[in-house]
């Protein structure tokens, strides 16, 4: 399964979820929020992780100021816009592709949000416990 199948699904996942309290709506921008915090999740773990292993590579680099650190968050939470709305007007146009992501059941995005957590727990346990 490629890549974009992959954020298809967990896309796909999230709309399902959402679209059983209210059928109506694309939800693009709530799934989009939801997606870009589960990425900047990841994204802190990944981090955590690196820190870990490697405390100089991290110590000896340029500290982030809010300013960057408000724009990347911009920026991620506007790329995953676009992107959400492309993989449902790509659903929508072909047949093809919505037959490999629209049996899309709730859980893979529960699951996707479930490791995502339990990432970034283990990665800020380890980090306390070593330090």
């Amino acid at each position: 399964m490629n890549l974009l199948i992959t954020y298809a699904k967990i896309a796909k996942s999230f709309q399902t979820m959402y679209q059983r309290r209210h059928p109506d709506g694309r939800y693009t921008i709530t799934i989009a929020s939801a997606m870009a915090a589960l990425l900047l999740t990841n994204i802190w773990s990944l981090i955590l992780l690196v820190s870990i292993v490697d405390h100089g590579w991290l110590s000896s680099r340029r500290k982030i100021g809010p300013v960057e650190f408000a724009a990347f968050c911009a920026g991620l939470f506007i790329l995953q816009i676009i992107v959400v709305d492309r993989v449902f007007t790509k659903v929508d146009r072909d047949k093809r592709f919505a037959s490999r992501v629209v049996p899309a059941p709730p859980r893979i995005s529960m699951w996707y949000l479930g490791i995502s957590v339990v990432l970034l727990g283990v990665s800020t346990v380890l980090m306390l416990g070593l330090s």
